[in-house]
């Protein structure tokens, strides 16, 4: 069944197509890409894999595949590839929600088996760093916890967030990183740990669920080399930050309260820094405009980027994941639709056998009607009845024919009714659980 139209879904989807494209555009500015001609004018743009006197190897990326052909060596023109000089540097979009979420409208999301893939990729790629772009509002802890795991497992590459928006489960990974760049505008913050309550609002969590989470993000910040206080301030409202001042260096943030310092953030409130804000406080390094100036911000003067091929295996991942839940969600949904979609079956067959008793009732008395007229014509010609009786019995089957036809009209325009609401009670059904059934 066709959904009715929602301009502001399909704005959100405009909108979100549009940042796609945009940030696979900058991950190509930060990965130039080899050029293969062949004799018969085509060019295409993409990754060299191999060549030799008999053949090139070359790999292209059209509409999110990766595609890699072999060419015979008269097929090819030339074949250029931009010099690369310095470090070796994979762009990873974090883009979207982090895991599956019920219900988000998103193409894909950030999955570990994602992460990890594209950090293998880019290892042999020739990455010797990797750039974490970050622009998501949040979502899972599950899948927080597996990425970060994957982010600083033993002998992984050097990686750096840049924070673009870094919301809930998406801060903890920014603050996870090796180090982080935020862009201009940037948010980071606000992950306290929330479950939605039966009346449909967020509500906190267990004591036992929120200990153990707090325990997560003080690890992993310290796994960062970072000091837990400001990660903590975002995860728990409870924890109160001071702001202490340092001449050498940016003011601190720090949950011990020391002489002269001044509260930053109080109890019952959420910790979200700016990106001035991250810079002041020492929580990001740097800030960089685009892409294109995160290694200089890094302090990297020579670097090249390794291709589009990392960038691509993350996507990929998390548009795979993203499908996998659609189709869980809906073959769940399917299980408890069916008895419900058989029950209103039964209804509906309940009231066909209904209306074809009105109309069987109907034509009775069609037919009753037809009688009692014969009869009077009868009696008339065979002069049984008076003038005065031919014209009561005449009054009186018609008045039992109006009455009956009433009342067969009222009870089928009434099953009628049923019969819509039922017909549109199992187009819903049929819709939530997946099916297109007739």
């Amino acid at each position: 069944m066709s959904e009715s139209f929602n301009p502001w879904r399909h704005a959100r989807r405009f909108c979100a197509a549009f940042a796609g494209a945009a940030l696979a555009l900058l991950s190509a500015t930060l990965s130039p890409a080899d050029t293969l001609e062949l004799t018969s004018g085509r060019a295409f743009e993409g990754r060299l894999i191999e060549q030799s006197d008999q053949q090139v190897v070359f790999e292209v990326q059209r509409y999110g595949a990766t595609l890699r052909q072999t060419y015979r060596r008269d097929q090819v023109a030339k074949v250029i590839v931009p010099q690369r000089d310095g470090v070796g540097i994979a762009v990873l979009p974090a883009v979207g929600t982090i895991g599956a979420i019920p219900g988000d409208d998103g193409e894909g999301c950030v999955t570990a088996q994602g992460v990890a893939a594209a950090l293998d990729a880019a290892r042999a790629a020739g990455a010797a760093r990797a750039v974490l772009l970050i622009d998501s509002p949040g979502g899972r802890i599950d899948a927080m916890v597996r990425i970060i795991a994957v982010l600083q497992r033993e002998g992984q590459l050097p990686v750096t967030a840049y924070v673009r928006r870094g919301i809930s489960a998406a801060a903890i990974i920014a603050l996870s990183c090796d180090e982080m760049i935020v862009a201009p505008g940037a948010t980071l913050g606000a992950a306290v740990p929330l479950q939605i309550g039966p009346d449909g609002t967020p509500q906190n969590v267990e004591a036992k669920f929120r200990s153990a989470y707090l325990a997560t993000v003080k690890q992993a910040a310290q796994a960062a080399g970072r000091a837990p206080d400001v990660l903590l301030a975002m995860a728990d409202e409870r924890t109160v930050l001071y702001r202490t001042s340092s001449p050498q260096g940016p003011d601190r943030l720090t949950a011990r309260r020391t002489s002269g310092a001044s509260v930053y953030k109080p109890a019952g409130e959420v910790l979200t820094l700016t990106d001035d804000e991250a810079l002041r406080f020492g929580v990001a390094r740097a800030r960089a405009a685009t892409l294109n100036d995160v290694p200089a911000a890094l302090g990297i003067e020579a670097w090249h980027g390794v291709g589009r091929q990392p960038w691509h295996v993350m996507k990929n991942a998390g548009i795979a994941a993203r499908a996998a839940q659609r189709r869980e969600l809906s073959g769940r949904m399917h299980g408890v639709v069916a008895p419900v979609l058989d029950d209103l079956e039964q209804q509906r067959d309940q009231v066909l056998r209904r209306i074809n008793a009105v109309k069987t009732y109907r034509q009775q008395l069609d037919e009753a009607l037809t009688r009692g007229r014969e009869r009077l014509t009868n009696a008339r010609h065979n002069r049984l009845w008076s003038t005065r009786q031919a014209k009561a019995f005449r009054d009186e089957i018609e008045a039992q024919h109006a009455e009956g036809i009433q009342e067969a009209d009222t009870s089928m325009l009434q099953l009628q009714v049923l019969l819509d609401d039922l017909d549109d009670a199992m187009k819903r059904a049929r819709a939530l659980g997946g099916s297109g059934g007739g």
